[in-house]
């Protein structure tokens, strides 16, 4: 009997999961453990590689960990810090507003719901997913980008 595509691409992926590497947020997720240092990992991850993304997030976390500490550096810090990350002019701004944010309204805690996150400038749907299933540990959400939803719909495996 044939099999479905999405049963065969399910099948192929599992077989070959041991070839790939963690992505640069989950190995913040697993050193880290906290859903700030996810949040703002995975604002630094967008538009930018792996590659970059980790070494990234670990000089910033080096100099400052915590929103309030975060906010005790200036925007070149950060840009310096962040640097060779996409966009890290603007990504700098953005993480010291969030901080301000999660100190203002928060009690410098990270929001865990998907409408408190998409409030935080930045975020997005998928940064809102990654933010609660990496960490919060809420896995009622699945993170994915345009890219896995159209593959998912051309293979038949959901209909929205």
């Amino acid at each position: 009997m044939k099999q479905a595509p999405l049963e065969l691409v399910i099948e192929t992926l599992l077989a070959h999961k041991r070839d790939f590497q963690n992505t640069a947020l989950m190995d913040v997720q697993e050193h880290y453990k906290t859903p700030f240092h996810v949040l703002i990992s995975c604002i630094l991850s967008l538009r930018t590689k792996d590659e970059v993304t980790g070494p990234a997030s670990q000089r910033l976390f080096t100099l400052a960990d915590t929103p309030e500490t975060l906010l005790q550096l200036t925007v070149e810090q950060i840009e310096k810090a962040i640097y060779p990350a996409g966009f890290y002019k603007t990504k700098a701004r953005t993480i010291q507003k969030i901080c301000k944010l999660l100190i203002e309204k928060y009690q410098g805690e990270v929001p865990k719901t998907r409408e408190e996150l998409l409030q935080l400038p930045g975020v997005g749907p998928k940064t809102a997913a990654i933010t609660m299933v990496y960490g919060h540990e809420i896995h009622d959400h699945i993170p994915v980008d345009v890219h896995v939803h159209r593959i998912s719909h051309r293979l038949g495996g959901v209909t929205t």
